[in-house]
């Protein structure tokens, strides 16, 4: 056996995930199905595998049946239809467990017109002739493990802990045989021999996930590589994990030149890539921006340059750049809102698991996004705005400018023009100052999805404190959602208005009040809106995003662990006491910066400190931290003020900057927002300090102090 090793030590590492820009910080596109398909009998457990080739699905279910003794397990093929729907074809297999022994569910697997079907100690092999699904010989033996198929071969793992693979092929006379025997990985350790692993074929290339074991007890995965037959003895290369403090886990995908195996959340998936020599080597980590929100993915498929890795939840699509590293580029949802898992690749169609059904998405061929668009009307005017009639807007100056509507009179409205998308999110901060001294309802709001006067969709907050979701729908009103809400005058309120796909939600104050489904109006421009009520509009943004939690602390649980922060100081955290993150050195400067990096970013955090040494301290958050020299942070120092700054290349400039009187021992809510060019900080919900660069494009967040003991709590990162 020719034997290959690829090991990277930790400093490497390190400069891989803190240094290296990652591919796909910008927000991927959001994208909802094209088609469900469900069971074509309700009372299976439906899917518990899927796989799809073109226009060809193949998905399993299983039943319990005579009162809970035996378990039926079957599947089904289905094709898509020229009108785009999906229709079951046939039932290929179906399998009564007998004697109730509950089983790991079938496995199967399709592609080329090649399908195979696998459940503990059987094996089926179905070729696909014009419409007809032909049942041929299977020499599969297996205990039920994972199944490929690619390029005309099935590839099966042993299973057994000894993960070992056997790949066949078709022969000269036509039927399939056994053309490749991986060699074993014994595991003294493992404690459930019906632990499926994980395998993959791409040409002659096989991937064979191995469990942790004596030899190499962090996992890893065994690529097998050369010609088929039996005669012949494969080239076989060990991936290991590029940290000796992290773990390789199942699953692992092979799509040559590409290999992707998974490490942790905040790690990512590591993608290694073979060069013309051979040489197996680690050129990308492909990680979510919302990595350390999810656990580890359950399944990786990679076909033709695309990857989907998808956790419980929204799978997350990756595709290959000519360089083989790989962009975030797609991010897909169900339209019914549950959660998605086990995706599978053909060509660019997807296939996902969900409750009941499988979700198909087809990504279009452009997958880019419109750019976030912003407005904080700094430039004293608001040109690019149509005010509607009945309508009193102008730009007014208060601490900074803000978009004025005056009139209590009646309706009044102003679009934004060149903002008409599919997928759009309208947020801004509303500070309602007067109301009509009239009887009954008065509200302010955002509209998204405006076609014109008689076709819109709107949130509305409301002086019966109550905020409603509402639709404008050929001139007819319809309450779509509704919630219980204090609204007070002179009160600044952050509202958000997503129209994503079908669904729409609100946010006030980054709390989620409203959500419904509805496919009325497609498309539109967003505005603002409000009837018999003065209000100031400031900070408008329009984005083609869901709102998105990158990662979440309340350091009162296992989750919030201290291996997800890079830490300089003395941390800790103490759950169960007093439930925060300690920063207690005051000798020097310290910081904590997590997750991954990304473009836009909103960060909050509570905050106070508690000691501090010296005559100069400060304490505050950092975003788009890029390394120790370069990123953006506010302060909130000794000598009462605040102040907006940036590091670059370790020259530190001010960009804005304020009195402020600063107690210790005393809680700051605060919010730092960088999106796009515009950078904002917020105290206690009200806009201090704001300013314009573009020095960070990208990059990290989190607290950073010096010489000053403080106490973070309830931090909280969202993609806007």
């Amino acid at each position: 056996m020719f034997t290959r090793s690829v090991e990277w030590t930790g400093v490497i590492l390190a400069a891989v995930l803190l240094s290296t820009p990652l591919m796909g910080l910008a927000a991927p596109r959001p994208l909802e199905e094209s088609a469900k398909v469900t069971a074509p009998d309700p009372t299976y457990d439906f899917p518990t595998s899927i796989a799809v080739d073109g226009d060809w699905l193949l998905a399993s279910g299983s039943k319990w049946t005579n009162d809970n003794q035996d378990q039926d397990h079957s599947a089904w093929v289905f094709q898509r239809q020229s009108n785009g729907t999906w229709a079951v074809v046939s039932r290929l297999v179906q399998h009564i467990d007998v004697a109730g022994l509950d089983e790991p569910p079938m496995t199967l697997d399709m592609q080329g017109g090649v399908a195979a079907v696998l459940f503990e100690g059987y094996s089926w092999i179905f070729e696909r002739s014009g419409t007809n699904w032909i049942s041929v010989p299977s020499p599969i033996g297996t205990d039920g493990m994972d199944v490929a198929v690619n390029g005309g071969t099935i590839l099966v793992s042993t299973g057994g802990c000894s993960w070992s693979a056997s790949a066949y092929r078709k022969n000269n006379s036509g039927a399939w045989a056994p053309v490749r025997y991986t060699e074993s990985q014994p595991d003294e350790f493992c404690e459930n021999e019906d632990t499926r692993g994980s395998v993959d074929v791409s040409g002659n290339a096989n991937i064979v996930y191995t469990f942790p074991n004596e030899l190499f007890p962090r996992g890893s995965a065994r690529i097998f590589e050369g010609p088929y037959g039996l005669a012949n003895t494969p080239v076989m290369t060990r991936l290991l994990a590029p940290d000796p403090v992290v773990h390789l886990f199942a699953p692992a995908a092979i799509d040559l030149p590409s290999a992707l195996t998974t490490g942790a959340p905040n790690h990512g998936v590591y993608a290694f890539t073979r060069d013309i020599s051979g040489t197996w080597s680690l050129t990308d980590t492909l990680v979510r921006p919302d990595a350390l929100a999810l656990y580890r993915p359950d399944n990786i498929d990679i076909r033709g340059g695309l990857a989907v890795l998808t956790s419980i939840g929204s799978p997350a699509v990756f595709q290959r750049n000519p360089n083989n590293t790989f962009r975030y580029v797609a991010r897909l949802f169900a339209s019914d809102r549950v959660g998605l898992w086990d995706g599978d690749v053909s060509g660019r169609r997807i296939a996902s698991a969900g409750p009941g059904a499988v979700y198909i998405h087809d990504l279009p061929a452009d997958l880019t996004q419109p750019a976030t668009v912003q407005d904080g009307f700094e430039d004293g005017n608001a040109s690019d705005w149509t005010p509607l009639a009945g309508s009193s807007f102008s730009v007014a100056t208060t601490h900074s400018r803000v978009y004025r509507q005056s009139s209590t009179a009646g309706n009044a409205a102003s679009i934004w023009a060149n903002t008409d998308r599919t997928n759009q999110a309208v947020e801004a901060d509303i500070k309602p100052t007067a109301y009509a001294t009239t009887t009954g309802d008065k509200w302010f709001g955002l509209v998204a999805r405006y076609l014109d006067a008689n076709n819109y969709y709107y949130v509305t907050l409301r002086n019966n404190n109550t905020v409603l979701l509402r639709r404008m729908l050929n001139g007819v009103f319809t309450t779509l959602d509704s919630a219980s809400l204090p609204i007070t005058l002179n009160r600044t309120y952050r509202v958000r208005l997503e129209a994503i796909g079908t669904r729409l939600k609100v946010f006030v104050d980054d709390q989620l009040l409203g959500e419904v489904s509805d496919t009325s109006i497609a498309h539109g421009q967003a505005g603002v809106m409000m009837y018999k009520t003065r209000a100031d509009y400031d900070n408008v943004l329009v984005s083609a995003n869901p709102r998105t939690t990158l990662a979440s602390y309340t350091f009162n649980d296992s989750i919030d662990s201290l291996e997800n922060w890079e830490t300089v100081g003395t941390w800790s955290r103490i759950p169960y006491e007093r439930e925060v993150f300690i920063q207690s050195d005051v000798t020097s400067g310290a910081r904590a910066i997590t997750s991954v990096p990304t473009e836009d970013q909103v960060v909050h955090a509570a905050m106070r400190r508690t000691s501090s040494a010296g005559t100069n301290h400060w304490f505050g958050l950092a975003t788009r931290y890029r390394d120790a020299g370069n990123y953006y942070y506010f302060t909130l120092r000794n000598n009462n003020t605040i102040a907006l700054r940036k590091l670059v290349n370790n020259a530190i400039v001010e960009l804005d900057s304020a009195p402020f009187n600063v107690v210790g021992n005393t809680w700051y809510r605060t919010r730092f927002e960088a999106v796009g060019t515009q950078l904002r900080v917020y105290i206690n919900d009200s806009l201090v300090l704001e300013a314009t660069d573009a020095s960070h494009a990208s990059g990290r967040y989190g607290p950073v102090m010096y010489r000053s003991a403080t106490e973070y709590d309830d931090i909280l990162a969202v993609q806007p």
